[in-house]
């Protein structure tokens, strides 16, 4: 899901703690939720972590599951070979960039999560976590 920039008006009830949990609930055990926008905000993969067992956050987007996100590498190689081989590169170095497990939890360690009467996100950042997001661009 992608529908709206995390700094853009009403996108914060989609990026909230509640609206993750009803996603959670709508997913098979072992459904994947895809959340585009993060551009390295740390309150989504924040947030996504108080309703997911398991997150993996990427530079721009987020994955999160209630079951382990594995890594077929046999199936990322046939995959990447069709690539032309500087896009290779490029994706090999972006996939470097994943952050899970403890150090997710080290990145995103103090971070407020994003709730629906109290959000931290949009137009609600505050000075210190507009600071942070602004030097990621």
């Amino acid at each position: 899901m992608d529908p709206l920039r995390i700094t853009t008006a009403y996108s914060n009830n989609i990026h909230s703690r509640q609206f993750f949990a009803l996603v959670r609930k709508s997913l098979k055990p072992t459904g994947i939720v895809m959340v585009g926008g993060v551009e390295w905000n740390p309150v989504i993969p924040r947030t996504l972590m108080e309703e997911f067992a398991y997150v993996r956050s990427y530079p721009d987007f987020c994955l999160a599951s209630e079951s382990e996100l594995g890594q077929n590498e046999d199936r990322f190689d046939e995959l990447i070979a069709s690539f032309p081989s500087d896009l290779q590169f490029q994706i090999r170095e972006f996939r470097k960039g994943a952050l899970e497990g403890d150090k997710l939890r080290r990145a995103v360690s103090g971070r407020p999560t994003n709730d629906d009467w109290h959000p931290v996100s949009e137009y609600f950042l505050g000075p210190e976590l507009r600071r942070w997001f602004n030097s990621r661009r």
